[in-house]
């Protein structure tokens, strides 16, 4: 089971508190009672397990007084001033796994599988997984694409006996050109 089980907010952010009114989302700066809250409940030390939204929160919390210990946690493997991440590990053993599992069925079908990886603006887990999982072509978001390049390369690899082709993408991956979906056909 993964990490999330815990669960998850990437919009839970104390000083920019979303709440919905009359079925329209409003924001509202909560900090203050989020602090008094944490000294009312005596609370010593927070423990903040979490991404960049989590930690930067943290560290504004912190500067506010809180004392706060930060445990950097995302599969993006993003979090300034770490090498790795916890869950950024065992994200990659299973994506690579997932990589791996398709060669068989793209090689025996003699078709271009595109498996989707996670990471936002980060591209750690598609190139890591995609290199150690086999796969022929990698797109992360640091690195925008040209798909007509990409399309050649899967060309290029057929012409040379290569009758399949692995794409791993980041879901943030985004393409050099600023076209419109309806465009690209």
């Amino acid at each position: 089971m993964g990490g999330t089980i815990l669960g998850t907010s990437n919009t839970a952010s104390p000083y920019f508190y979303s709440k919905k009114n009359a079925g329209k989302t409003e924001h509202s700066d909560e900090s203050r009672t989020a602090l008094k809250n944490i000294e009312r409940m005596g609370i010593e030390y927070l423990v903040c397990v979490g991404g960049d939204g989590s930690l930067t929160v943290a560290e504004r919390m912190s500067r506010d007084g809180v004392h706060i210990v930060g445990i950097p946690k995302t599969i993006d493997n993003d979090v300034v001033g770490t090498d790795i991440s916890v869950g950024f590990d065992t994200a990659l053993s299973i994506a690579t796994e997932a990589i791996d599992r398709v060669h068989s069925s793209a090689q025996s079908h003699h078709r271009v599988m595109i498996v989707e990886v996670m990471g936002r603006n980060a591209g750690w887990l598609a190139l890591y997984s995609g290199v150690a999982g086999g796969g022929d072509i990698v797109l992360i978001p640091e690195i925008p694409f040209d798909l007509q390049v990409v399309v050649d390369r899967v060309k290029e690899r057929s012409r040379r006996g290569k009758r399949f082709t692995i794409v791993v993408i980041s879901e943030g991956a985004r393409r050099s050109e600023v076209r419109s979906w309806y465009g690209a056909l």
